[in-house]
């Protein structure tokens, strides 16, 4: 189902409390002014989540939600056509139906709220098979190649029992094929070491990485910069990288998505929005007492950066050596080296230090903003990048339906680093941390 090229609704953010509402292109043909305390809304701003329109032809309707409870609203009566009771958006394909949530399982329905497969499932993928198709390119020029067609669902529990459906409903057999893709796994990239146990994987790891750091890896300026790269270094942070998404994998085949586990994570993702509304509050506060900078005569530039980082037992992020008294002070040192250096190998560090995102002293960053020149506080809702709808993918499971996934804890789990699920439960709490800059000149010359 795909939006009518008449439609006459445009999706507007904005209103009270930073909710999302819907104004009539008829009314507004350019983009709305910034303030809507005056504008007259099709639809009140009251909504968490509006989903992308779409159309049967004959009317247009939107996926709304709040509180992670979503509904479908037909937008010519402003009526809503299936109540909000279901716990995942709902998108219609061209069939009519929609995947969806309800009390922790998985189903299909249709726009009258009838049920295509039963809500019985911890999962419910489409089923596809490719057929030839032709795409036109900008020249005129036909380009034949495949495309994935729908042809049903099929109904998955986590105890490996499975349902074959047709997109009509009805009960269907999988073919050999379709169990087979169904069952698929990535491969790793070192087999030979599929026999260990994730302690001897680490062991390895540590290894690796005690001799990428010795070889010169790691060093921002010789190594990222350098004219001449060195092959040797850059193969063997490559092998580490492999060696951490093969942990990552085989720790998250064996996690078990269950309630008691979905509740753990959504602990460490509440703790995590915990941290990012307080850094921000401080952040504000911050911006909102040194205004004064941007007034002083020889300042050359400021700002204010907020950060939060996560917190493990036994990492650098809550590491405290307290000195023991009873030792003489060259043992005191030695021990500080030894436990110093045990912290930062630890694998949660080594992941970090390998990852694509932001680090301080070996400790992943799962939230960083800028808050330079701006003029109005910021937001939760700016900050984190929340539209309404869960930045769940990868976990996107009815077991999770009460875990509303943050673009914060998508950083950690899904973007910048090879945490597992396991390592991301494990973790204790999460730091603030507001940083000032303040550049002047004098003379010509910079002082920072």
């Amino acid at each position: 189902m795909q939006p009518r090229a008449n439609s006459k609704y445009r999706l507007y953010e904005g209103g009270r409390k930073e909710k999302f509402g819907i104004l009539l292109v008829k009314d507004y043909p350019e983009r709305p002014p910034k303030s809507t305390r005056r504008l007259k809304w099709w639809v009140k701003p009251i909504y968490d989540y509006i989903g992308a329109g779409f159309s049967d032809e004959t009317r247009d309707y939107r996926s709304v939600g709040i509180d992670t409870k979503y509904g479908l609203m037909d937008m010519d009566t402003r009526q809503l056509v299936l109540p909000m009771i279901y716990r995942y958006p709902l998108y219609f394909n061209d069939a009519g139906t929609a995947i969806t949530w309800r009390d922790y399982k998985a189903g299909v329905i249709n726009l009258q709220g009838e049920e295509i497969v039963p809500f019985i499932y911890d999962d419910v993928w489409y089923l596809t098979e490719l057929v030839p198709a032709v795409h036109i390119d900008r020249n005129g020029e036909e380009r034949p190649y495949q495309r994935h067609k729908r042809i049903g669902y099929i109904g998955y529990n986590i105890d490996g029992t499975r349902q074959g459906y047709d997109l009509e409903g009805h009960p269907r057999e999988l073919t050999e094929e379709e169990a087979e893709n169904i069952s698929w796994k990535p491969d790793l990239y070192y087999p030979e070491y599929s026999h260990l146990t994730i302690e001897e994987l680490e062991d390895i790891i540590r290894k690796e990485y005690t001799a990428w750091r010795e070889m010169g890896g790691g060093e921002t300026f010789s190594h990222v910069w350098r004219r001449k790269p060195n092959q040797a270094i850059d193969e063997q942070e490559h092998k580490i990288h492999q060696l951490l998404v093969d942990r990552r994998r085989r720790m998250n085949e064996v996690w078990v998505d269950n309630k008691k586990n979905a509740d753990r994570i959504k602990r460490v993702n509440d703790l995590l929005m915990r941290a990012v509304r307080k850094v921000i509050q401080l952040g504000n506060r911050t911006a909102k007492d040194l205004k004064w900078m941007e007034k002083v005569p020889c300042t050359y530039y400021h700002d204010i950066r907020i950060f939060v980082y996560p917190q493990w037992t036994n990492s650098t992020s809550d590491w405290d050596y307290t000195p023991d008294p009873s030792l003489s002070k060259a043992k005191q040192r030695e021990k500080l080296s030894d436990e110093e250096a045990d912290c930062h190998n630890h694998i949660w560090n080594i992941i970090a230090a390998m990852g694509s995102g932001m680090k301080e002293d070996g400790v992943a960053l799962c939230f960083y903003h800028d808050m330079e020149g701006r003029d109005a506080p910021l937001t939760v809702k700016e900050a984190t990048l929340d539209d309404g709808q869960t930045w769940a993918e990868g976990i996107d499971l009815p077991v999770y339906q009460d875990v509303y996934m943050t673009y914060p804890f998508h950083l950690l789990f899904h973007d910048n680093y090879e945490y597992s699920l396991e390592d991301l439960a494990r973790i204790n709490d999460f730091r603030v941390r507001v940083e000032v800059g303040l550049e002047t000149k004098e003379q010509d010359r910079r002082r920072r």
